[in-house]
């Protein structure tokens, strides 16, 4: 195995560690390096030759999460023609229903991932996340052809904005859950489909 694989794998392994603790029901500011490095097959100082920080882990663990919804988002620009309008904001709300650990990790603070990591892995977070823009443009262009520039650009800056905050909102933790109930608060839980398709009905103006 050449030294550049074995960085790969290494790498593949700490990030899959992490997912797993994520799916433990740990959050982010609970998850520290001797957690993951129990996850894996190597020591907790040996992390440090690939991730200066937890920070950095998550901010992989995103750059990878965008760079896999880009590429559903375009595929889907090969079914324009053969599905409706309604058709394709179901399966762009669905898309987000899929992806819960992306949910997950934008709805932290990500300027404390940016803060804290190196450069060299900034540059490609930022151009993954600029590619799901893109991505998400080019199907507006394909499924929304009478859309002006200006509309589109209005459409992403409202709908990326209201992703990150899309999980508390459709998930919620228990102390979140118990402290409406405890404060009195008339709160109904929606899936991520249902709040994003309500959404995408709203600002591209489609009935039903």
């Amino acid at each position: 195995m050449t030294q550049e694989k074995a960085s790969k794998t290494r790498k593949s392994e700490i990030l899959t560690a992490t997912k797993e603790l994520i799916d433990q029901g740990y959050y982010y500011k609970d998850i520290n390096m001797k957690k993951i490095s129990v996850m894996t097959s190597f020591s907790r100082p040996s992390i440090y030759n690939y991730f200066q920080t937890k920070e950095e882990i998550f901010l992989a663990l995103l750059t990878q999460e965008y760079v896999d919804w880009s590429g559903e988002l375009y595929s889907l620009n090969e079914q324009a023609g053969q599905i409706h309008q309604q058709e394709y904001i179901e399966k762009l709300a669905q898309s987000l229903e899929n992806r819960p650990l992306m949910l997950k990790l934008v709805s932290n603070n990500l300027t404390d991932f940016e803060e804290n990591s190196r450069m060299e892995l900034i540059i490609p977070f930022k151009a993954s996340y600029g590619e799901t823009l893109k991505a998400a443009d080019s199907n507006l262009q394909h499924f929304f052809q009478k859309m002006s520039e200006k509309d589109r650009n209005e459409f992403l800056f409202a709908f990326f904005p209201f992703i990150f905050g899309l999980n508390p909102y459709a998930v919620g933790t228990k102390k979140q859950k118990e402290g409406l109930k405890q404060a009195g608060v008339a709160y109904t839980y929606h899936s991520v489909h249902d709040l994003t398709l309500n959404l995408l009905k709203k600002l591209l103006k489609i009935e039903g």
